[in-house]
């Protein structure tokens, strides 16, 4: 595998006739959607801990190192999909 190429497993999709194959995309993007909600609401969480706690060796409350993750896991997947190729990577198309 060349650097920069994009690896898919779509064999499930690709033997589907296509207005199920667009019903299971749209399901896997909802799911992966689901998720991510999950993920964001417990980082929440994790920052209301983090008031309550001290980095040992900062010394300085967790609040201040969970705080990016809620507004730094949405861009993760724009990221990974959607973003223009940075300098030296290879556009895929």
């Amino acid at each position: 595998m060349r650097a920069g190429t994009v690896f898919a497993i779509d064999a499930l999709s690709s033997r589907l006739p296509l207005p199920l194959a667009r019903i299971l995309s749209v399901a896997m993007v909802l799911a992966a959607l689901a998720f991510l909600g999950i993920v964001i609401q417990g980082s929440f969480a994790l920052i209301e801990r983090g008031e309550f706690q001290t980095s040992p060796t900062l010394q300085i409350p967790m609040w201040m190192i969970y705080a990016p993750f809620p507004f730094a896991l949405p861009t993760w997947p724009w990221r990974r999909c959607c973003a223009p190729p940075t300098a030296g990577q290879p556009v895929q198309g």
